[in-house]
């Protein structure tokens, strides 16, 4: 059930009965499991699991055929934007996108550009 104004990207993949909050921005190649309630923003490649992100869509990486290697690096990533809940959401992002080690990976440079320019809603994060 998708409300108004959502925004679907490519490859993301939508379980049954879950229901997206108008406005909504749906990333690349994510995942969201049935029955989930989505009112925020979902990072690409991410997945979503009793409505909060639980991690990245792994097997849909792999599917896709993406090299071990870029996964490992968008991994990395996802902890270094994710794990500390103490420090403050922008500066993480900053250093992120300052990182050099991420410069050549398109992957993370898709969530980089899909966290700088977020819809009215705000990106979901983990529990």
């Amino acid at each position: 059930m998708l409300a108004g104004h959502v925004i679907v990207e490519d490859r993301a993949i939508i379980g049954g009965g879950v229901g997206i909050l108008q406005f909504t921005h749906i990333g690349k190649g994510c995942m969201i499991s049935g029955m989930s309630g989505v009112g925020r923003d979902v990072i690409p490649y991410g997945i979503v699991m009793n409505n909060a992100l639980a991690g990245l869509n792994l097997v849909g990486l792999r599917r896709a055929g993406v090299e071990n290697a870029v996964i490992l690096n968008l991994q990395q990533a996802y902890k270094d934007l994710f794990e500390n809940k103490d420090e403050e959401f922008a500066v993480k992002l900053a250093r992120v996108e300052a990182n050099a080690a991420y410069k050549d990976n398109a992957l993370v440079q898709d969530v980089i550009r899909f966290l700088k320019n977020p819809s009215r809603n705000n990106i979901l994060q983990p529990r």
